[in-house]
C-alpha cells in the first residue's frame, strides 16, 4: 500500500503546531531554572535529598549546579589511549549460535616522540560454553550472552583494554584513557539480572580493571573518563525538583502517588534533560562542577574509590557529560588535564 502524502503533509502541520508550542514552553522553563540554580545553596539540596524520598534519580552534590570552569593548557608531552567497542549479537536463524565482541584500540602520543597507533581485536563466541554466563555457586543457572548482558560484557571488555593501552605508554608521559559512553553499567541494575551475573561483570570484570587503572595512577598521571555525546540524562533536572517541591520533606509516594505525571508540582521545572540547561549555563570550552552518580548500581556495588563522578562540557558542537572514577577526579590538577585533552581531541576530529 502506498504512502498518502497529502494526509501525512497535513498531520506534519500539526506536529510542528506542537513542537513550536512546545519550545515555547521549555524556554521559559529554562528562564525560570537559571534564576533559581544561581541562588541554590549545594548544601539546602543536598539535605533535601538525603531527608527524603524520591521515586527519581538525583545527582549528589558537591558544588554548585551553576559553576562554569574554563580549560588549562595542555602540556607539551601527552597521550591519549582510548578504547570503543562493538558487537554482533545471536541469532537465531543462524544454523550455528556466535556472537562477537570487536574492540577498537587507539594510542595516540603528543610530543617529541609522538606516534599514533589503531587496531582492533575481535573476540568470537560460539558453543553453549563461551556463549553463556553460569552459576559457578549452583552449576544450573545460567544466563545467555546476548541483548544487554552482551553489550555490558562488551563495555566491560573495552575497560580491561584500557590497562593495556595505559601500560603501553612509558610512566613518564601524562596520559588520558578514554572510553565512550557511560561507566554505569544501568542495565545491570534491573531486577531480573541474576546475582551472579552481576558478580561476573562487576565483581570479576569491571571492578577489578578499575582497580588496576587506580594503582597505576599512584605512579603516573593518568586520567580516566568516559565520554557520553548528546546525553539524554537528568540528574541534575531531578536534582532541581527537590527544591520545587512545596511539602517540608520530599515523599513523592506519600503526596503524589495518585497525581498524575505532568500535574506534579515538581513537574513545574518543565526542563526535559540536564544538556538543555548546560548549554546555557556554560560557556564554549567551559565545564561544569563535578556531581555524584547515585544510581543503586553504582552505589552499592562500585566501591568507594570507583564511585562515579561526572560534569557537563560545552565542545561548541555539543553539550557532552563526561564521567570519571572518584580516584580520578579528586585532584584539580588531572581534572583540569582530562579537560583539556578532550577540547583538544574534540578540536582535531572536528567535533
Amino acid at each position: 500500500m502506498s504512502l498518502d502524502l497529502g494526509e501525512t503533509a497535513s498531520q506534519i502541520g500539526q506536529a510542528l503546531g506542537h513542537f513550536v508550542a512546545k519550545g515555547e514552553d521549555e524556554r521559559k522553563s529554562l528562564e525560570q531554572a537559571i534564576a533559581q540554580v544561581r541562588e541554590l545553596h549545594p548544601d539546602i539540596l543536598e539535605r533535601r535529598r538525603k531527608d527524603g524520598r524520591h521515586t527519581w534519580l538525583a545527582a549528589g552534590l558537591d558544588g554548585r549546579i551553576s559553576g562554569s570552569y574554563s580549560s588549562p593548557n595542555l602540556p607539551d608531552e601527552y597521550a591519549v589511549v582510548a578504547t570503543d567497542g562493538s558487537h554482533i549479537d545471536i541469532d537465531r536463524n543462524l544454523p550455528a549460535s556466535t556472537c562477537l565482541i570487536n574492540i577498537g584500540h587507539v594510542l595516540l602520543q603528543y610530543g617529541a616522540n609522538s606516534r599514533a597507533k589503531l587496531w582492533s581485536t575481535p573476540t568470537l563466541y560460539a558453543g553453549d560454553e563461551s556463549l553463556m554466563l553460569r552459576n559457578p555457586e549452583s552449576g544450573f543457572d545460567e544466563t545467555r550472552l546476548s541483548g544487554q548482558i552482551l553489550g555490558m560484557k562488551r563495555a566491560v571488555m573495552e575497560v580491561q583494554a584500557l590497562v593495556g593501552l595505559v601500560e603501553s605508554v612509558p610512566e613518564s608521559v601524562p596520559v588520558v584513557a578514554l572510553l565512550d559512553g557511560s561507566l554505569v553499567l544501568f542495565a545491570l541494575a534491573g531486577r531480573n539480572v541474576p546475582s551472579f551475573v552481576k558478580m561476573e561483570l562487576l565483581q570479576n570484570g569491571l571492578i577489578p580493571a578499575l582497580n588496576q587503572l587506580h594503582e597505576m595512577s599512584k605512579k603516573r598521571t593518568l586520567a580516566v573518563a568516559s565520554y557520553i555525546s548528546s546525553p539524554g540524562s537528568r540528574e541534575i533536572i531531578n536534582t532541581l525538583r527537590l527544591n520545587a517541591c512545596p511539602y517540608p520533606v520530599v515523599d513523592c509516594d506519600y503526596y503524589c502517588k495518585s497525581v498524575k505525571a505532568g500535574s506534579r508540582p515538581c513537574d513545574s521545572i518543565g526542563i526535559p534533560i540536564d544538556r538543555s540547561l548546560f548549554k546555557s549555563l556554560l560557556r564554549t570550552g567551559n565545564r561544569s562542577d563535578l556531581y555524584r552518580s547515585l544510581s543503586s548500581i553504582v552505589t552499592d556495588h562500585y566501591g568507594e574509590m570507583n564511585q562515579i563522578r561526572f560534569f557537563y562540557l560545552n565542545s561548541d558542537e555539543e553539550i557532552a557529560r563526561v564521567e570519571m572514577p572518584t580516584w580520578s577526579s579528586n585532584s584539580d590538577d588531572l581534572l583540569g588535564f582530562c579537560h583539556a585533552v578532550l577540547l583538544s581531541q574534540i578540536n582535531k576530529g572536528q567535533g
